[in-house]
């Protein structure tokens, strides 16, 4: 059986993250399993996350997987993520840029 992917998070998704559920983290964690390090990600590139992918990330059934991932993912839709971006130079303020976790 093969190990799955390995994820790397950058701090500012790390700490943008902090208020998930676990669910939550669970379909953010299996869509970043999927970007590849050679690929821009973009809006035209869409990833899925399956009952089968939350069940095997997280060790439990299928069957119990799929309620999960039904109510976590609504939750998910729902919020939004505040990303702050400092000025590299002097007397400028941060940017914010505020988002949705998923767009479907």
């Amino acid at each position: 059986m093969a190990s799955p992917p390995m994820v790397y998070k950058s701090n500012a998704l790390v700490e943008a993250a902090y208020r998930l559920s676990v669910q939550e983290q669970r379909i953010v964690l299996a869509c970043i399993s999927q970007v590849k390090r050679s690929e821009p990600v973009t809006d035209e590139v869409m990833y899925s996350v399956t009952a089968e992918d939350i069940a095997t990330m997280a060790g439990v059934p299928i069957e119990s997987s799929y309620n999960q991932l039904k109510e976590a993912a609504l939750r998910l839709k729902r919020r939004e993520v505040r990303l702050t971006q400092e000025p590299n130079g002097k007397g400028k303020r941060p940017s914010v840029l505020l988002i949705g976790w998923v767009q479907t």
